[in-house]
């Protein structure tokens, strides 16, 4: 059975980091971008009871509200590492899971963000895969969140594109 790693438990369960994090969240991102459900969020399920997704979720919204530590470039941030890390996990041991599907979304606006080429492209690319591994597509006329989520996403520029302009810029 899958655990939270100890660098994210210690991330999450500094001060008040989850409550906090959770308010960033629903206060900034949430508003233009509304697929956590805030009702859920505030059922008061301690951390340390839920499931190591829900740990994983809490970790991709510190790190979509977070700026990068210091100077450094935003892929070499820890946040962004352990997010990354705790997110093969997840792959590795074969976990499926809503949660860990928006925790990848995150993680992919972050990357996009930030300009963290080529990861943002191929995170978008693995949230499409685990949608349709969860059984979730996009709806028909009347658009619904994930429409919008598959909207933004596309929205990104290819992988190809980015590369070419670094290029063009040395």
């Amino acid at each position: 059975m899958l655990t939270a790693p100890q660098d994210v438990l210690a991330v999450l369960s500094f001060g008040n980091a989850v409550v906090e994090t959770a308010t960033d969240y629903f206060d900034t991102i949430h508003t233009w971008m509304p697929f956590i459900s805030h009702k859920r969020m505030h059922l008061g399920i301690p951390l340390r009871n839920a499931g190591p997704d829900l740990a994983m979720l809490f970790l991709a919204m510190k790190l979509v509200t977070s700026s990068p530590a210091g100077t450094s470039l935003p892929s070499c941030d820890p946040l962004y590492t352990s997010a990354k890390a705790f997110l093969a996990l997840f792959e590795a041991n074969g976990e499926i899971s809503l949660l860990c599907l928006q925790a990848m979304v995150l993680i992919a606006l972050f990357e996009h963000g930030h300009a963290v080429y080529p990861a943002a492209w191929m995170t978008v690319g693995a949230c499409v895969r685990y949608a349709e591994m969860l059984g979730i597509t996009p709806s028909g006329p009347r658009p619904g969140v994930l429409d919008q989520v598959v909207r933004l996403l596309s929205s990104l520029p290819s992988c190809h594109a980015v590369c070419r302009g670094k290029k063009s810029r040395r």
